[in-house]
């Protein structure tokens, strides 16, 4: 029964490595797949002449509204720590950026964040703001989506409907709830058995760390209020950015449908089945404007355009946080 026992440990680490292989691999190969599928009804012709019609000048702007994003991502984790230095917490962001490049997407750059964050404030603090910051994500994506639900132009399928609602009360709900101390004292209390297996310790010490979040920042409603319009203003420099580049393109969506149609693509994004959304990305747009009447070769010109642009931002991004750190190196050892 022992040798059993320790058969078994020994085989657990051998899964999870071999897991942490296969998983980006076949994140390749499925991102991979859903772009051939997609570039298999595209007319090349059409799409170049699509690429070729746009101006320098928009490809500038849509750059600096996608660099507006992260800056307004980056001061809401400021907000939950004023004492950190921003252009630090800035370079964890960019950081972040760099690093969903890589195999894994967003797993590597929420990595790459994380101990980034963990430098400047230790690892208790770091964790709690990217926990907060997860969890209110969502909610300005998921209010533009529900307003431009609202104001669609063409009827809206009821499953849409009923997504975009519960990714909206999933996030209210969860820290919002926490706000209340009775609530956070019985979450704890109640979910305290879990503490028993090794999984279940680990969602306990995160649910802890959202509630001390929750704790701080229950007590400040103005720096939550900040941190929840910086949302919103990442978000709108997100559809600002689709909208400016589909109008340089010629693809005839309103406005108010961009709002829904940015919250849709940032779902698909989140699942794990491509690297830096590649294939997620494209497939999703063809489909979403697909009910539009677009062509898929023009539909397609939009997310590759957004994808160069996203690369490099990335290639930037690890340049600066590069630099900086050389910069500190060196500063330091002068310092010595």
């Amino acid at each position: 029964m022992k040798a059993t026992l320790r058969g078994h440990g020994r085989a657990e680490p051998r899964l999870r490595t071999a897991w942490r292989v296969l998983r980006p691999a076949l994140s390749l190969v499925a991102g991979c797949a859903l772009l051939a599928w997609v570039l298999s009804g595209v007319q090349w012709a059409q799409l170049r002449a699509s690429l070729q019609s746009m101006r320098l000048w928009v490809l500038l702007v849509a750059f600096a509204l996608l660099l507006g994003n992260d800056f307004f991502l980056a001061v809401k984790c400021y907000l939950l720590r004023p004492d950190l230095p921003f252009w630090r917490a800035y370079c964890a962001f960019l950081g972040m950026r760099f690093f969903s490049l890589l195999p894994g997407g967003n797993v590597t750059g929420e990595a790459a964040r994380l101990l980034a964050l963990r430098e400047l404030a230790g690892a208790q603090a770091a964790t709690a703001m990217v926990l907060m910051d997860k969890q209110t994500h969502m909610i300005p994506a998921q209010v533009y989506c529900i307003l431009g639900l609202l104001l669609a132009s063409i009827p809206m399928p009821a499953p849409l409907v009923w997504l975009a609602v519960w990714s909206l009360l999933w996030p209210l709900l969860a820290p919002g709830v926490l706000f209340i101390p009775r609530v956070r004292r019985f979450a704890l209390t109640a979910l305290a058995g879990l503490q028993r297996w090794r999984m279940g310790a680990a969602l306990y010490r995160q649910l802890q760390t959202l509630c001390e979040s929750c704790t701080g920042l229950a007590g400040h409603p103005r720096q939550l209020a900040a941190h929840l319009v910086c949302g919103f203003l990442g978000e709108g420099c997100c559809i600002a950015t689709q909208a400016l580049l589909a109008w340089r393109l010629g693809i005839a969506v309103p406005l108010a449908d961009w709002l829904w149609i940015n919250s849709m693509m940032l779902l698909a994004m989140v699942l794990p089945l491509s690297v830096m959304g590649m294939g997620v990305r494209e497939g999703a747009m063809v489909l979403l404007l697909g009910w539009f009447g677009i062509s898929r070769s023009l539909a397609m010109s939009l997310p590759l355009l957004i994808s160069s642009l996203t690369l490099i931002k990335g290639v930037a991004a690890g340049l600066v946080v590069t630099l900086d750190k050389r910069r500190r190196l060196s500063s330091h050892t002068k310092e010595r």
